[in-house]
């Protein structure tokens, strides 16, 4: 695992992001994606429903290397290892859990440098104004700033 960030989900919950390094084992183990997962009060399993992992990302998506939510829990942005940036809009699911609003993630047309490891504070998100803005910065110095429309 390559970083955790936990936040209240839109259900006003504790979730934490946890993203993971690149594996191409991941097929035997079956798992090591980058995942949303519910945070439990104590020692348990959590149920399958309560987790949300980017499988939509697909194999050419892998190299997740930091996530950010915003401090709603209604965005979660990803940074893979080419520098590209793809952002998931959620919502509470009806039983508990949340899914994804949109069918494929969103993709920022500007990139980052291509990086293998990025910083914990490389993306955040900041509410000003009653907008919701997305900072990114890559380890050559490189910042982006785009507005967000959590719809």
């Amino acid at each position: 695992m390559l970083s955790a960030t936990i936040f209240h989900s839109p259900s006003n919950r504790p979730y934490v992001l946890c993203t993971t390094s690149p594996s191409s084992e991941r097929w035997k183990h079956g798992g090591e994606w980058s995942f949303i997962s519910a945070v439990a009060d104590s020692p348990a399993s959590v149920p399958p429903d309560l987790q949300f992992d980017f499988c939509q990302l697909g194999e050419l998506e892998k190299g997740i290397v930091a996530g950010a939510a915003s401090s709603d829990g209604k965005v979660v942005a990803l940074l893979n290892q080419k520098g590209r940036i793809k952002l998931f809009i959620l919502n509470a699911k009806t039983g508990g859990g949340l899914h994804s609003t949109l069918d494929e993630p969103a993709a920022l047309k500007e990139k980052l440098a291509a990086q293998t490891t990025a910083s914990s504070g490389c993306l955040r998100f900041q509410s000003q104004g009653g907008k919701l803005f997305l900072f990114a910065v890559d380890l050559q110095g490189k910042v982006i700033k785009t507005e967000i429309d959590a719809g």
